[in-house]
């Protein structure tokens, strides 16, 4: 995997979290098809089932046996993607928003042996059109009551529609309509009905108590404008949201004053930050949420304090990447026996058995020991196996926790200042107090030159940027090749430093004080793997989805992905050019109406010899829209006067691809050549069209990049032990050469491994998880002399 800059965002995240933490597996029952949303009911002789939506049904799952959860009958129904089912006394209660079944009525009470189902449609007072499907619905068992929400537009704008189930629970009766405002889901409880405004982005609160007068109470905004989901706690002073979008949290909201409803808490699962996973359906019972996270499975939150939300037990239901609508669709809590039901899209039913426990909590504040003054946004972390951070807010403050009591480091940290290390006894149940008070960093003024490794002279225009969780700088060499930093704090950064003409340089563990006046050379070649602008331009005709430098974020459709969720896997940095970086569904923002072209700055190639290799990496996907997909991503090289077409790719991938194209022969090498690519969709054949380019480099041969030269070849380092199926030990001495560098390539020219060497004499290891094969690792001096090459063979 590549060093990515995302790297940097989730630093003090500790990793992922196993497949499971206070959960465990009891069945798992795959239907073969897609599946939606679960329910439970709990059967007059005690028996247990599930109710589980399938693109093509219901399906009724008994859980007599929970560690063998066996299908009992299924409805056949038109294929619906979304279906939800809810139960009341004997019977469930099914919609579906596709096709026109309207309302399923499924009678259980000849369970265990079979069900039998109904479908009710209904003519609705003030409309012309017939109640045919629903989005969701939602039953208040106390009040024998049936809401349904998201329906068609045309009635009600689809909004939420009332049906009375006491009278005769196997013929509901529409009594009521809800406010005409379309609601994606609706909860109730206590005469308080709650909705999802999705498209008005708010969760609204109705009193509901007289069905003739249903009056607004209040309504919030959700914090990414895109409400899909809400539930209350017990006694209704607290609810909380989810919003089904990329990144997005569940939110925590205050009810004390429908008035002024006030954000409490956000949670979001820490082993995935910034990965576009996406909630789905939260729900609450016993002070714990209970929530659908999609490609993230069962995530259990312990809300016992909705100021603090702590996650304490999860189940991955889905082991495909993070990101996308694949995964848990729904988590059913409320059984008898405590078990929990989760849909998942992909593999269907499964029964997990939750160890709830209250959260081990830390609260306290942040402030800056110079002035006294709060530090918002510093950093407060738990040194725990699961994953854990927290940030203070704009009054210093901070709330976290973890799920597993014990004695734990904790670290407060804010960008310019030294961190701060306690260690703390954490018991579930309780919270403790801790109060950080962090220092000043010092500062350092920073000059480095950039030159020609082969000539030493200097090279302006390079852009060096010094890369630190804390802290990023970026800098632009001068005609002299200098460039200048003021007020650098004095952490340890990498390095990077590129220029058009010259490849990429990556340097470790760079200090300012330490770094103070070196030079970094550069080693000729064409490398971009766009973690800085070198002046690739775009042009074209195309709406919209145009090439376009950035960071990217998947795009999703029923078909599959559009856009990659990351840049290129085997390349340092973590941009690339993209057909609109910005993800979601892949028809909002593909490329449409004409085509857009990359092209690279030019680049000459009048020295290069023989076996000269073009290599890079691209995504391309072409799915059917309103027309049979027939777009292409064509990559072309010109000379400035003739146009040579490489390679032209069609159809959709599902993953990055390397291609190498050998340049010889194609077209007479000149000093401006450029690379260009193009994709495109045409007007009259709309397709969902997404491309992605990255990892540019031409390779002369096998040849490595010059070095200054010198008269002999010194012998400074030892490379032990050489075979290995290891790590390489490298003793050096370069006493008399200031300090020096060590880089190692691959056959084909790859840089793999650069480390500066900072001090006279010492040791280091690289090459564990390397792939089999010879390397080649130089040594040069601070003054950029090749002293001492030697070959490495990995076995």
């Amino acid at each position: 995997m590549k060093q990515a800059l995302l790297f940097f965002l989730l630093f003090l995240c500790l990793g992922r979290l196993p497949a499971q933490l206070n959960a465990t597996l009891r069945s798992n029952v795959d239907f073969g098809v897609a599946v939606n949303d679960i329910w439970g009911y709990a059967a007059p002789d005690g028996t247990e089932y599930a109710l589980m939506g399938l693109d093509t049904g219901i399906a009724v799952i008994s859980l007599a046996d929970p560690d063998a959860a066996t299908v009992v009958d299924v409805t056949s129904q038109p294929t619906s993607i979304w279906r939800d089912v809810k139960s009341y006394r004997e019977f469930a209660y099914a919609t579906a928003d596709q096709g026109s079944y309207g309302l399923t009525v499924i009678d259980l009470r000849e369970l265990p042996e079979r069900i039998s189902y109904q479908p009710f449609t209904y003519e609705v007072p003030g409309y012309t059109g017939t109640f045919a499907r629903a989005h969701n619905l939602y039953i208040d068992t106390l009040q024998g009551l049936l809401f349904t929400a998201g329906g068609d537009r045309s009635i009600n704008d689809g909004g939420v529609l009332i049906f009375d189930l006491k009278e005769d629970p196997g013929v509901p009766r529409l009594i009521a309509q809800g406010p005409a405002v379309y609601a994606h889901d609706v909860y109730v409880q206590d005469n308080l009905m709650y909705t999802s405004e999705i498209y008005k982005g708010e969760m609204a609160v109705y009193d509901i108590s007289d069905l003739g007068n249903i009056r607004k109470l209040g309504a919030t905004q959700t914090p990414y404008r895109f409400a899909h989901n809400a539930w209350s706690n017990q006694d209704g002073t607290v609810v909380y949201t989810t919003d089904e979008v990329a990144n997005a949290s569940v939110a925590a909201f205050d009810l004390s004053d429908y008035n002024d409803i006030k954000l409490l808490d956000e949670y979001r699962p820490l082993t995935s930050l910034n990965t576009r996973t996406i909630p789905h359906n939260v729900h609450f019972i016993d002070d714990y949420l209970s929530i659908s996270y999609y490609s993230d499975g069962l995530r259990v939150v312990d809300a016992s304090e909705p100021t603090n939300l702590v996650e304490v037990a999860n189940y991955d239901t889905y082991d495909g990447p993070d990101g996308g609508f694949n995964g848990a669709w729904g988590a059913y809590p409320y059984l008898p026996s405590g078990l929990t039901l989760v849909s998942d899209r992909q593999s269907g039913l499964f029964v997990v058995e939750v160890d709830y426990q209250r959260a081990a909590r830390l609260r306290g504040t942040v402030t800056n020991g110079n002035t006294g003054g709060a530090l918002n946004g510093a950093r407060v972390e738990i040194l725990a196996e699961q994953a854990n951070l927290t940030t203070a807010d704009a009054t210093g403050n901070y709330a976290t926790g973890i799920a597993t009591a014990g004695t734990y480091r904790v670290v407060a940290s804010a960008e310019g200042f030294y961190p701060d290390t306690v260690t703390l006894t954490l018991v579930n149940g309780e919270e403790v107090s801790q109060d950080f008070t962090l220092s000043s960093r010092q500062t350092a003024s920073l000059n480095l030159i950039v030159a020609d490794r082969q000539t030493g002279q200097a090279v302006p225009g390079a852009i060096v940027d010094l890369l630190h969780p804390d802290a990023n700088y970026s800098g632009l060499s001068d005609s002299a090749g200098l460039v200048a930093y003021d007020e650098v704090y004095d952490y340890r950064y990498t390095l990077v430093a590129t220029a058009w003409g010259y490849q990429l340089t990556i340097l470790e563990d760079v200090h300012p004080i330490e770094a103070a006046n070196d030079t970094i050379f550069l080693d000729r070649g064409y490398e971009d793997t766009f973690v800085s602008d070198l002046g690739w331009t775009v042009s074209g005709n195309a709406t919209r989805g145009v090439w376009e430098r950035g960071v990217p974020e998947a795009t999703y459709n029923i078909e599959g992905p559009g856009q990659p969720g990351e840049d290129s896997p085997w390349d340092f940095g973590n941009q690339g050019y993209f057909t609109d970086p910005v993800g979601g569904n892949s028809n909002s923002r593909d490329v449409d109406q004409g085509e857009t072209q990359l092209r690279s700055p030019l680049f000459d190639l009048t020295d290069y010899g023989s076996g000269v290799l073009l290599t890079y990496d691209y995504w391309f996907s072409n799915l059917s829209g309103n027309a049979p997909p027939n777009d292409s991503l064509t990559v072309a090289l010109s000379n400035g006067d003739t146009t040579h077409t490489l390679a032209v790719y069609r159809g959709a991938v599902t993953e990055w691809q390397r291609d190498t194209v050998v340049l010889d022969g194609l077209l007479p090498f000149t000093a401006t050549m450029q690379l260009i690519v193009t994709t495109s969709d045409e007007r009259g054949s709309d397709n969902l069209v997404e491309a992605a380019f990255d990892n540019f480099r031409v390779l002369d041969s096998l040849m490595l990049s010059p070095t200054r030269p010198v008269a002999a070849q010194r012998n400074v380092a030892q490379l032990f032990p050489n075979p290995t199926a290891g790590a390489f030990q490298l003793a050096y001495n370069l006493q008399g050469y200031g300090g020096g560098q060590v880089d190692v390539f691959s056959t084909t020219g790859q840089l793999v491994h650069r480390q500066r060497l900072n001090h006279q004499q010492g040791s280091l290891q690289f090459g564990q998880g390397w792939a089999p094969g010879l390397y080649v690792v130089r040594i040069t001096s601070s003054g950029g002399q090749l002293l001492q090459s030697v070959k490495a063979i990995k076995r």
